[in-house]
């Protein structure tokens, strides 16, 4: 199952590694060129094994005279010195410029940093890098140093404080193209590989740094970083030594650059197995692949939890993750066997941590209390089953691809950048990370029971009741039918019954089966060899969309095998006594009340003489001769828009419509409302005395389709079945969301085959040819909307055929008698770009461009409004010199957007805005004398619904 992925998980980029060796400390003795000395001074017991434990953690490196592991640095102190002149930029310059702060007294030793630098290493590289003797030497120099220099001195204080800084490694960041301060949101971490940073995208106070929007290599996070190879030590010299034998044993890494994790925040990247490597002067894109796994817990026959156990008691209060889980544990255990826990187990700092010397003692104990050496002992570790995986689990799989060299392109852009990022530079030191990803969804397995409880009970139940109780009732109901047959043979009175009984049970299928009739519609025939097509026009018009009006010919005859009902009668038998009958109707429910009586709404708008009764006054002369039965093309005039909609459900508001069309344009005149068939009261409040009502609906199942019609029928008083809006798909929502529904073909032939077969329905599309609202004449909720209802239209915008124009086409052509034959489909038109657009700066600020291209200027005592200007579109900017100051701003009168500005400066700091929402005030910093201008956005038309209460555009 695919889905659109969560937040971005987050990115942590650990230090970066340098390809530096170490060497024992070089000294006079002579157990320094071997690891035979003794283990008395570390408290150790004494017996022949002393000398197999400290043998290498790995059977494979037994032989580690004189070697080392690239993590620790060993060099002279005037070596240091120089280094720490150069700008600190990696770890091993950061605690190279710290260790020379801290040996300003000479009191530091190379020791003791060696045996500090050791100490965050995993437990398997301290056993196989050091020898007893050198871990005793370092110990002994640390609790030296704590005691004549500096008492507070601690392990981690020392790591974080010789940690590299974050502006000195992270040089360059973005995030979908868009630059950003990358220590404004990356956090230090101390990991076993030193002090790291985490980028987490998802805490960034800016929203558009939250989600990848797109998916691809450009829409993800780039992070630029600087490896500072300058200050890499020289150590060549050390193989030539003579003190020195064999190679070094590199006990992590083996290149240059950086490595980093991609993981969910609630994990720890030093615990993680999945870290990209990427060298100095590379490129790498890691592209990434979510996967979610919801497991089931163990109430639900699964063996994932969501809760931390009772044995690793972690009281924070932080979601549970089974690593974190795991590595508190150990460190139990470690406390318990050893006193301390190792860093890399030591979850938040909760315990005390060992040092080198610690864990080295304890696990040479172990070892000599269980005749096992070191290596086997730690394989004694305990699994921490308890530890269950989470219910709720996060992967983020890495595909991952490198590029050896920069382009000349981005090599000058470097160099324009920093005029110290040259060339030969940027291709030694930089490297950039791109983080993305590879598509905007993720996979999700999700565990689920085979059985349940109730499906397993259920077939025990049934097999059993196959084998036995089956048996049983068949015998017991055998028994049961001899029984009453020989009763009805030997009693007269059963005989009479059971034949009264079957003669009611007929009697009530029959009465049923003439309501199921009464109830549902029947099918008409279509009209068959109509010789003119003028004439048919004119009888499916009379007949199909007034309701009433004579026909020029008389319809045929139904089907004999087809019953007919009353409401079938009064679509078709429209003769003089319809129309008579339906004028008599018309002016029955106008004679209660006269034009000046109608209590209306008291909006002006609405009352005799009004700008809306002068419109109508202009617009029903221009329609009039328009209309059908003067020759015009327009068949029915519709009263309201689904006005049943509105919460008001005003019945004299529609009735005052109604007389008003009928005065102006004839009482023979067609009137019809369309509502919505979804709601019955919509229909309710939108129905109208004496005036046909229809429905509106779009692509839908046939039942759903039946349902509509039946609902129509209540209220239409037997007149025809019409949909006066059928919706093959849907207009654009809200700008910025998704596009609206687009129509399904087949769904559309089969209800163009359902409502004209089974209802004899006239339904008409909606729309035919698609087209687009732009600028402010677009609809308007809360926020615009682009009326485009290209969507789902036979024929699109820009006038392309789409498959609903061949499948109606196909419909038509389809339809028996049709005698004309269908015209070819033209070609789409091809599609081009739009050529290059230049933009022109025309003012230096918002308010500065507003008053150059304003196009008019008004002044009055008090604010006027839109229309009071006569300025039905686009934008007004209010200003005036204020005679006080004040800290709050009200309004009520603004309906869209208000624009506040004190001298220019912009005051919706806090992200209200005037009007949206329903904001009536915000806090502003104005002085007497200061310019107030508000700006207010006329944001388009109102639609329909939302807060007409209070906006009546």
């Amino acid at each position: 199952m695919s889905k659109k992925p969560d937040p971005l998980p987050s990115i942590v980029i650990e230090c970066e590694e340098k390809e530096i060796v170490y060497h024992s400390p070089t000294t006079s003795t002579t157990n320094d060129n071997s690891r035979s000395g003794s283990l008395e001074n570390l408290n150790l017991p004494k017996d022949d094994r002393s000398n197999q434990s400290r043998a290498s953690f790995s059977q494979g490196a037994k032989n580690f005279t004189k070697r080392a592991s690239q993590l620790i640095i060993q060099s002279p102190v005037e070596q240091l010195k120089k280094i720490a002149h150069v700008k600190p930029m990696s770890s091993l310059s950061k605690e190279t410029q710290h260790f020379v702060e801290l040996n300003k007294t000479g009191e530091f030793s190379n020791i003791l940093l060696n045996y500090l630098t050791l100490t965050f290493l995993e437990i398997q590289q301290i056993l196989s890098i050091y020898s007893d003797k050198d871990l005793k030497k370092g110990h002994d120099e640390m609790k030296r140093y704590k005691k004549e220099v500096d008492s507070n001195f601690s392990i981690k204080s020392f790591h974080t404080n010789a940690g590299f800084s974050c502006a000195d490694l992270l040089k360059i960041c973005s995030f979908g193209g868009r630059e950003f301060n990358c220590c404004q949101i990356a956090t230090p971490v101390l990991t076993d590989m030193g002090m790291c940073y985490r980028i987490q995208l998802e805490n960034s106070p800016y929203s558009w740094m939250r989600k990848q929007k797109q998916a691809g290599i450009d829409n993800g996070l780039q992070v630029i970083a600087d490896t500072h190879m300058e200050e890499e030590l020289n150590v060549t010299s050390i193989y030539e030594d003579a003190v020195y034998s064999g190679q070094p044993i590199f006990a992590n890494q083996l290149e240059n650059g950086f490595r980093f994790f991609v993981h969910i925040a609630r994990d720890l990247p030093h615990l993680a197995s999945e870290g990209i490597s990427v060298s100095s002067g590379k490129i790498v894109y890691t592209a990434i692949a979510p996967t979610k796994y919801i497991l089931l817990p163990d109430d639900s026959w699964g063996n994932c939890t969501k809760k931390w156990p009772k044995t690793v008691p972690i009281n924070d209060g932080s979601e549970y993750s089974s690593i974190r889980c795991v590595a508190f544990c150990r460190a139990q255990y470690f406390i318990k066997k050893c006193g301390c826990s190792p860093f890399i187990y030591d979850i938040g700092g909760k315990f005390k941590m060992c040092n080198a010397l610690e864990i080295y003692v304890c696990l040479r104990e172990e070892s000599n209390a269980t005749e096992l050496d070191p290596e086997v002992a730690l394989l004694e570790i305990p699994p921490c089953d308890e530890c269950k995986i989470e219910c709720e689990k996060w992967q983020y799989h890495t595909y991952n691809s490198y590029s050896d060299t920069y382009s000349r392109g981005a090599l000058a852009w470097f160099s324009n950048r920093n005029s110290t990022w040259n060339t030969s530079y940027v291709r030694t030191n930089f490297v950039t990370i791109n983080v993305f990803y590879r598509e905007l969804t993720y996979a999700l397995f999700q565990q689920s029971q085979s059985i349940t409880i109730t499906t397993l009970l259920s077939n025990i139940g049934g097999n059993m009741g196959m084998f036995l109780g089956m048996s049983l009732l068949s015998i017991i109901e055998v028994l049961m039918y001899f029984y009453k047959l020989v009763w009805i043979f030997i009693s007269r009175s059963r005989r009479n019954y059971m034949t009264q009984k079957n003669e009611e049970e007929k009697e009530k299928e029959r009465r049923l089966e003439e309501t199921l009739q009464e109830i549902n519609p029947i099918r008409t025939p279509t009209v068959e060899n109509n010789e003119n097509r003028k004439a048919f026009v004119n009888d499916w018009v009379n007949q199909r969309l007034y309701g009433f009006g004579a026909a020029t010919k008389q319809p045929p005859e139904h089907d004999t095998n087809e019953p007919t009902s009353t409401t079938q009668q009064l679509i078709f038998n429209f003769n003089e006594d319809v129309i008579k009958q339906h004028t008599d109707m018309a002016k029955r429910s106008r004679a209660y009340t006269t034009n000046s009586e109608y209590p209306h709404s008291n909006r002006p708008e609405f009352t005799i003489g009004s700008k809306a009764l002068n419109y109508y006054n202009v617009l029903l002369e221009i329609v009039k001769p328009l209309l059908y039965k003067n020759g015009g093309p327009i068949l029915t005039v519709q009263v309201e828009n689904e006005y049943g909609y509105a919460p008001a459900c005003n019945h004299t508001y529609t009735a005052w419509l109604r007389d008003l069309l009928l005065s102006k344009l004839g009482n023979d005149t067609v009137l019809t409302t369309v509502d919505g068939a979804y709601y019955p009261q919509a229909l309710e409040c939108g129905t109208v005395p004496g005036v046909l009502a229809t429905v509106d609906f779009g692509t839908e199942s046939n039942d759903a389709i039946d349902k509509y019609f039946t609902q129509q029928h209540k209220y239409n008083n037997g007149g025809p079945t019409i949909c006066t809006e059928y919706w093959v798909g849907s207009f654009s929502t809200e700008w910025g969301q998704p596009l609206g529904y687009l129509p399904y073909a087949p769904l559309v032939a089969d209800n163009m085959d359902h409502m004209y077969y089974k209802w004899n329905a006239s339904f008409n599309f909606y729309m035919i040819h698609g087209g687009t609202n732009f600028g402010f004449m677009n609809g308007a909720y809360d926020s615009p909307i682009a009326t485009s209802y290209d969507h789902g239209c036979a024929i699109a915008e820009n006038g392309d055929t789409t498959l609903v124009y061949t499948t109606v086409r196909s419909f038509i052509q389809n339809i028996s008698d049709w005698s004309q034959p269908p015209l070819s489909i033209p070609a789409n038109n091809p599609a081009t770009n739009y050529s290059q657009v230049t933009l022109q700066r025309i003012g230096t600020n918002l308010i500065s461009t507003l008053t150059q291209i304003q196009e008019a200027c008004h002044q009055a005592q008090y604010p006027k409004n839109f229309e009071e200007i006569d300025h039905g579109y686009g934008y007004v900017l209010y200003t005036t010199t204020l005679a006080k100051g004040g800290k709050m701003l009200s309004s009520k009168l603004i309906k869209d957007y208000g624009f506040v500005f004190v001298n220019n400066i912009y005051q919706n700091q806090n992200g209200a805005i005037l009007g949206y929402n329903n904001v009536t005030s915000i806090p502003i910093n104005a002085q007497a004398g200061d310019v107030l201008r508000i700006l207010v956005e006329n944001r388009g038309r109102r639609v329909d619904g939302q807060n007409t209460d209070y906006n009546h555009k």
